[in-house]
């Protein structure tokens, strides 16, 4: 008889156990979650999905690798229904990451933040939130807001930027814009150049 009441009492402390932890897992701000997302099937979302990762070649060899956690599709523009005067627009967030790679297949630099938007039609990615890119040399850059034009293989920003670089820290007040391996840079309205210590 004890043997048999205490397997109750654990089956039942099991699923009291299960159902608190879907409660915690439920127990979140939806609006929170999916800010700067689109907010219903009405605004032309074509597709959503989670932990999707896009490749980008050119001659059969990858360019560069995009990563998020979750992505929302849409079709944005004019309010025509005409398809051809829309683009699609991907929502990313939860976390983005962009590796890009040689022409060896070795990730040479990579960006990373904490959400982003990629235009499909025009090869152009925004990413924005606490983004940082890093070159292969270990050198960082930090912004909050960043762009990836793919067709010119280049990223910039009008925002501010700090670059760690040589033991040095670079601060530019109008942005900066760099070859996608983060190694010829341009920095635009420089503030100032400091030493600092790893």
């Amino acid at each position: 008889m004890f043997i048999f009441s205490t397997f109750v009492l654990m089956s039942h402390c099991r699923q009291i156990i299960f159902l608190l932890l879907i409660g915690l897992v439920a127990c979140s701000n939806p609006e929170e979650d999916r800010a700067g997302l689109p907010a219903t099937v009405d605004d032309g979302i074509r597709s959503e999905a989670f932990g999707l990762e896009y490749l980008f070649s050119d001659s059969l060899s990858l360019r560069a690798k995009l990563s998020a956690a979750h992505q929302i599709e849409r079709l944005e523009g004019e309010e025509e229904k005409k398809k051809e005067n829309k683009e699609i627009v991907i929502y990313l967030d939860g976390g983005v990451k962009i590796d890009f790679y040689n022409n060896f297949g070795t990730s040479h630099s990579k960006i990373t933040s904490e959400r982003g938007i990629y235009r499909k039609d025009k090869n152009l990615a925004e990413l924005k939130g606490n983004v940082v890119l890093t070159n292969a040399k270990g050198e960082k850059l930090e912004t909050e807001q960043l762009f990836w034009d793919e067709k010119k293989d280049q990223v910039y920003t009008d925002e501010y930027v700090r670059i760690y670089t040589d033991g040095k820290i670079i601060e530019g007040k109008k942005g900066m814009i760099s070859n996608t391996s983060f190694t010829e840079y341009e920095i635009k309205g420089v503030t100032g150049e400091f030493e600092y210590v790893e």
